[in-house]
């Protein structure tokens, strides 16, 4: 997979080198992918955001960097939850040299994710409200409504027969089976 301008390997059996015949586009300019990154981040997450919470001196994983990493893993398209993680720590690598060549584990992210969750939701929530007013302020309201989602996953499925009957819900009731002694 390509992301930021680097091969970045979807499973540990690949090499780190991305394989002979790929080819990068000729416009594709991997150092502006890493700044425009890098800017997103610090406006979803700048730093006097998380100044108010409390962490280990020591510890590695800054309520800043959880924040980031569980925006990027969230939007990452990968397969798995695990590979979807490390991809998107492997751009957060290339976005903020200051990690170094860090290594970070999937079940370590997501302990320190629920540890810290009740006091990064309080502040990430209000401020992503507020910026997502304040950039998209004409598009906020249409009409008297709010926007909040649009899905257009039923528009994707063609309307033949078969589909529908494979997609649809089950109209069926499951029987409890009685246990017989």
């Amino acid at each position: 997979m390509v992301c930021c301008g680097f091969w970045m390997p979807l499973r540990k059996s690949q090499s780190r080198e991305p394989p002979k015949n790929f080819k990068m586009k000729k416009d594709f300019q991997p150092s502006q992918n890493i700044r425009d990154i890098a800017t997103i981040i610090n406006e979803l997450f700048p730093e006097i955001l998380f100044r108010n919470i409390k962490t280990n001196a020591g510890g590695f994983w800054k309520p800043r960097l959880l924040a980031a990493t569980a925006i990027l893993w969230m939007i990452n398209g990968e397969t798995t939850i695990v590979v979807a993680f490390q991809s998107a720590f492997d751009i957060l690598l290339a976005v903020m040299p200051g990690l170094g060549k860090t290594k970070a584990s999937y079940q370590g992210f997501t302990g320190q994710l629920a540890k810290y969750q009740s006091q990064l939701m309080p502040i990430i929530l209000p401020h992503l409200r507020n910026l997502t007013k304040s950039k998209l302020e004409k598009y906020w309201r249409i009409g008297k409504w709010i926007v909040v989602a649009a899905d257009g996953s039923r528009e994707a499925l063609a309307r033949n027969k078969n589909l529908q009957k494979s997609f649809a819900p089950s109209k069926k009731k499951r029987k409890k089976k009685s246990k017989a002694w």
